[in-house]
């Protein structure tokens, strides 16, 4: 059957890897960790940016470090679920770009397809969290740019 999972199970199983991850790194394990990370970004980023599996691994390293900081400091505006936002409204509220590189949604590999996504989501998916860890595992590892989840 095709069944969507739930997303408070997606969260739930976000919570385990990390604390598995958060293990290995205390018993000193921390290619382990590593890629325990790299799956939770993962499976973070596909659930946020309701991609197709594969998609995931258009991500790109150098796209998501150079827009990184873009709506760190976001703020919501009041009366924000009562309005029709404007551009710049949406430009701070409070998220980070997810930046996809290659033959996807007809961008051809030379540019980037930007996804603005919610730093957490209402349902508690932490999603600026699982980017920013990515991006600190994948400088650890001597990268900066390239597919985000290579080994």
């Amino acid at each position: 059957a095709d069944h969507g999972v739930p997303i408070m199970a997606i969260v739930d199983v976000l919570i385990y890897i990390r604390r598995d991850a958060d293990n290995a790194e205390f018993l000193d394990e921390q290619m382990e960790a590593n890629e325990l990370w790299k799956i939770g970004a993962f499976i973070c980023i596909v659930t946020a940016g309701s991609l197709r599996g594969y998609e995931g691994f258009f991500t790109d390293l150098a796209g998501l470090i150079e827009n990184l900081h873009k709506g760190r400091e976001g703020k919501v505006p009041e009366n924000a679920m009562k309005k029709i936002l404007t551009e710049s409204d949406c430009l701070r509220l409070p998220h980070v770009c997810l930046c996809l590189l290659g033959d996807f949604k007809g961008e051809g590999g030379t540019n980037y397809h930007m996804m603005n996504l919610a730093n957490e989501s209402i349902s508690g998916l932490q999603v600026r969290w699982w980017i920013e860890k990515l991006v600190e595992v994948s400088e650890a590892e001597g990268r900066s740019s390239g597919p985000a989840f290579a080994t």
